[in-house]
């Protein structure tokens, strides 16, 4: 049985990603701070080996408090990688997004 390789070690280190890799975070909290109104909905396969959900929700509470709460969502669906081709998730991750962009009742 052969192991399936989900990256390539060598291939990883090789790439030049210029002024270092590339640093979402840094910019998604700079974002978020100079706009109030910005909000963020991260959706994600439960069982997507390539990109797990756990690492996002990791990254996502080292957020500050302002960036918690309604403004950043993190969302997983049961299924992989393109968890939206399911019509089931594909419909509640867009039911997510609408709720999301209604204005906040006053």
């Amino acid at each position: 049985m052969a192991l399936m390789k989900l990256s390539n070690a060598a291939v990883t280190r090789a790439w030049d990603f210029g002024a270092g890799p590339p640093q979402s975070l840094f910019e998604l909290r700079q974002i978020l701070a100079t706009d109030p109104k910005m909000k963020v909905l991260v959706g994600h396969g439960l069982f997507d080996l390539v990109t797990p959900y756990f690492r996002s929700q990791l990254l996502l509470d080292q957020l500050p408090a302002f960036a918690s709460g309604p403004r950043v969502k993190l969302t997983v669906y049961p299924s992989g990688l393109m968890f939206y081709s399911r019509d089931a998730s594909g419909q509640a991750f867009r039911a997510e997004v609408e709720a999301m962009m209604k204005p906040a009742a006053k």
